[in-house]
């Protein structure tokens, strides 16, 4: 989204009306995106959200890339922000079902940084000046090859019993601790009420 929405500005400023319909495909994708979204995980998991908004979003983009540039850059807006708010939602829903209730903010905060720097060095990529044709070229392969290594590093892990790495060490340590200190206090208190049963009444 950074790279598009600055590549597009500074490739059509002679342009000012292209521009703008680029601009109005952009905010009407991410509404279609917010709105489908819901629907789509009816039928989809979110594993599949995630690829299917990265492989379909690179497809359209390498397509539209055949197309004169002013129409380009409108059906890439529209399939980009399409994409980016579907899959946003289901990294969203992916991080809340598999992420550990104790570090689930932090996690949150720590992600949304990241897309932060990722669309500011999309942004600085954008404002390199280079021919239409192949900055929309990269992005295409860049979005196909995002959405080929998610499928694959999906399918390397299906195989492994996968625990997550949110939670921190110390947060492991500490409730392990305490597990071992609740076992420990519930087999001492079984011994004195087994004890106390073994008593020989009084008198």
């Amino acid at each position: 989204m950074g790279f598009l929405a600055f590549f597009a500005a500074f490739s059509l400023k002679h342009d000012l009306f292209a521009l703008g319909v680029a601009a109005s495909m952009a905010v009407a994708g991410g509404f279609v995106g917010n709105i489908a979204g819901p629907a789509v995980r009816r039928a989809l998991r979110e594993e599949q959200m995630l690829a299917t908004s990265l492989l379909i979003t690179g497809s359209i983009v390498l397509v539209a890339n055949l197309m004169p540039v002013n129409v380009s850059f409108a059906l890439s807006s529209l399939a980009v922000a399409t994409g980016a708010a579907t899959g946003r939602l289901a990294f969203d829903s992916l991080l809340q079902r598999d992420g550990p209730d104790a570090a689930r903010g932090r996690a949150f905060a720590r992600f949304e940084t990241r897309f932060q720097v990722a669309w500011v060095f999309g942004a600085l990529v954008g404002i390199v000046p280079q021919n239409e044709k192949v900055g929309m070229l990269i992005l295409a392969i860049s979005l196909a090859v995002g959405g080929a290594l998610y499928v694959a590093a999906r399918r390397a892990a299906s195989g492994r019993q996968m625990r997550t790495t949110l939670r921190p060490p110390a947060v492991d340590r500490a409730l392990g601790r305490a597990t071992a200190g609740f076992r420990q206090r519930m087999i001492e208190r079984r011994r004195r009420r087994r004890a106390r049963e073994l008593e020989p009444p009084e008198g």
